[in-house]
């Protein structure tokens, strides 16, 4: 698990309020802060915060990224002298780096005897599990869903010669190494590639494990033409495998951070021979992103190569805090807290590691909510459904469609969406191996890390997010413990956890998974439909016995804590509710046979959904967001219209949003509510949702910029 380190107040002025944070643990404070009295950060004595009817919007251009540039960045003569200081504040003498774990079929496994199926034999596990019941006990299944086993490793000698090496569970004939950088003052960390090798070697074989390594001699790629500004280079590298049994490349990106002493690198001298001596330093595994932002606070989380002490600087553009860890890590999660509603920060991070090796990001900018409550206009983003579709590597980078669910990201970012909220199916999933789900989860993370390092994504539980244990008859249960879907998805995200504590011990965690968040007027909640799926959920001699649930059920103790929160946050004066679940109650298009549907047959499903239309019915809940189907269709659910809508005393509206890169599914037109479906379109888009005062507007934007709809949504009574 990540260590928490909160980090207090420390900006003067103009940059905190003297609201203080709900969050109640432990702070920890560089002993060189701001100055002040007894060694506390300084906090201005300022008049208790009242909510204002209207607040002045955020200084950030809607139609542009330039506003993300303010304020300035810090110079690298700042970063270098906080990591100085962070030296000398953190002395030791060793520094190893991580070993990352088995990715794939862990040899530690082989109790595990079965059958093992590459990802797209393992799909034939989901039709199986919904299929007539079983007969008799099959063998184990396994799954893995990847050419390349392990997290590739880079290491870096003092003359520069940069080592990938990593395994692959079959052996391979090519691999390029293509090198470059991540240029330092770009807006979005775009890695910018410039030199390649194909020479790579097998160091090792043994059963299904195969290592290799590939290098490239970093001074040729710091030729003076090439070399950029500064004493610390971010190197970027890609690795490309041919899977000869796909028939298919296979990539995986990584970085590694150097310095030169004496700088620059990649100087020869009149004799030839390399006057640098090259350092590897402390490395992100992708960029910082802010989580939770709130009106007084937001989280900086992040991973690093190696453990590592930090420091975040924070400033409003005119003061500026530092935060500095007590405790050496790798995974971090940094609460800054006591800050001012709906203004933009700027923040950077500076590393150290053991061995007093320092290096820093050069960081982003993220801009406060409004006060809850306030009617300060706010726009929020919604996507679904960025599991991997059928073309190039582009479409496949560790189970994510990386070309679309990069260009929808840059897309809410360019439209000025303030927080993002990603309703499930993330990654293709449905494996047996929670280090493959972890691989496919930090997949997703690097290629969504630029964007969320300037606004919060808030990310839920999709039917493919899945980690299981499969037999060859159909038999499936969701994996418990350590290994579950929700235990490796809440230590990969930063999600509220305020949700609820479910009353069955033996029933998989609902933290961060199932939450609820405020964002200016609008609160969202999202719950959890893929909550404990078990195939065959209607016969007891499954190996669960009566535990668990169909696809598509949402407990009766998240209904619940929903139905509680709801009415909590009605009780605080938000004007428009939202909720998210990743299973739609009424599909229209890939998912009618499943879904919170099922054909109508099953009466626990129906019962269930029922209840969820009523309770977010009586608290004029404005829409429900859903993924799943991969098309976008919005509907309304009013009484009369249906018998299937009578228990919706108040209309909602139904979005459907799953064009983040997953393969379309067309438009079933037989269905009880099809005359009720307003909009249908198979193309990949992201939803903008516009909250100003009592009005709260909706636009859909294909990925191609066009506008696909613009409608409002139900106001209250």
């Amino acid at each position: 698990m990540r260590l928490l380190i909160i980090i207090a107040c420390g900006v003067v002025a103009s940059a905190c309020n003297s609201k203080p944070g709900t969050n109640t643990l432990q702070s920890h404070h560089a002993a060189d802060s701001l100055p002040s009295a007894g060694n506390q950060p300084l906090v201005p004595t300022m008049p208790p915060t009242s909510k204002p009817s209207a607040e002045p919007a955020p200084t950030m251009a809607i139609s542009s990224l330039d506003a993300l540039k303010q304020p300035e960045p810090f110079s690298e003569a700042e970063l270098m002298r906080e990591a100085t200081k962070l030296v000398r504040k953190n002395p030791g003498t060793d520094s190893t780096l991580v070993t990352w774990p088995e990715y794939g079929r862990p040899t530690i496994r082989e109790d595990a005897q079965g059958d093992i199926l590459s990802w797209y034999e393992a799909r034939k596990i989901g039709k199986r599990s919904k299929a007539e019941r079983p007969k008799g006990a099959g063998k184990p299944i396994r799954t893995f869903h990847r050419l390349i086993r392990n997290r590739p490793v880079a290491s870096v000698g003092s003359d520069g010669l940069l080592t990938v090496r990593f395994k692959t569970v079959r052996k391979v004939t090519s691999a390029t190494l293509y090198v470059g950088e991540m240029l330092r003052d770009d807006l979005i960390a775009n890695p910018r590639f410039r030199k390649s090798t194909s020479r790579f070697v097998e160091t090792a074989s043994e059963g299904d494990a195969y290592a290799y390594a590939i290098s490239y001699p970093l001074p040729k790629l710091h030729h003076w033409r090439y070399r950029t500004r500064g004493p610390q280079h971010d190197v970027v590298w890609r690795l490309v495998l041919f899977d000869q049994a796909l028939s298919a490349t296979r990539v995986r990106d990584g970085r590694v951070s150097v310095r030169c002493t004496p700088g620059p690198c990649g100087v020869f001298n009149d004799e030839g021979t390399l006057v640098s001596t090259y350092r590897r330093l402390p490395t992100f595994f992708a960029n910082p992103v802010v989580d939770q932002v709130s009106d007084s606070s937001a989280l900086v989380s992040f991973r690093t190569d190696t453990s590592t002490s930090v420091t975040v600087l924070v400033t409003d553009g005119l003061h500026t805090a530092r935060f500095t860890s007590k405790t050496s890590t790798d995974s971090h999660e940094l609460l800054i807290d006591a800050l001012k509603p709906s203004t933009r920060y700027r923040y950077a991070v500076v590393l150290a590691d053991a061995a007093g090796q320092v290096s820093s990001w050069p960081g982003a900018t993220f801009v406060t909510a409004p006060i809850p409550g306030a009617d300060t206009p706010v726009r929020l983003a919604v996507m679904s459904d960025s599991r991997s579709g059928a073309g190039s590597d582009e479409e496949n980078y560790c189970n994510v469609n990386r070309r679309v669910l990069e260009g929808l990201m840059s897309n809410a970012l360019r439209g000025g969406a303030q927080s993002i909220l990603f309703v499930g199916d993330l990654v293709d999933g449905y494996t047996t191996e929670p280090e493959d789900f972890r691989y496919q989860l930090e997949g997703w993370v690097q290629v969504t890390a630029p964007f969320g390092a300037y606004v919060p994504i808030y990310e839920a539980i999709g039917n493919h997010e899945a980690v299981v244990a499969a037999d060859s008859h159909g038999w499936r249960s969701p994996m418990s413990g350590a290994g579950s879907t929700e235990s490796v998805f809440s230590d990969v995200f930063s999600n509220p956890t305020n949700g609820p504590v479910h009353s069955d011990a033996s029933a998989p965690s609902l933290r961060e998974n199932t939450y609820s968040a405020d964002f200016g007027n609008v609160h969202f909640a999202v719950i959890n439909s893929n909550y404990w799926v078990r195939s065959h959920p209607d016969d007891l001699d499954h190996p669960m016995g009566a535990k668990g649930y169909r696809e598509g059920t949402v407990d009766p103790e998240v209904l619940d804590w929903l139905d509680k929160d709801l009415a909590d946050a009605r009780s605080r004066g938000q004007k428009h509710l939202l909720v998210a679940t990743h299973e739609p109650m009424f599909p229209n298009g890939g998912h009618t046979k499943d879904g919170m549907w099922w054909f109508g047959k099953h009466e626990d499903m129906n019962a269930m959904r029922n209840r969820l239309i009523r309770l977010m019915s009586k608290h004029q809940v404005a829409a429900i967001l859903h993924g799943d189907e991969h098309n976008y269709s919005r509907l309304i659910v009013r009484r009369g219209d249906t018998e299937l809508f009578d228990a919706a005393e108040h209309p909602i509206t139904q979005i459907i949003t799953g064009g983040a890169g997953a393969p379309w599914y067309v438009q079933q037109t037989d269905l009880p509510w099809s005359k009720q479906v307003v909009k249908f379109d198979l193309r990949q888009h992201v939803v903008f949702v516009d909250a100003d005062g009592d009005v709260l507007t909706a636009t859909v934007q294909a990925l191609t910029g066009e506008t696909i709809e613009t409608f409002t949504l139900s106001p209250l009574d």
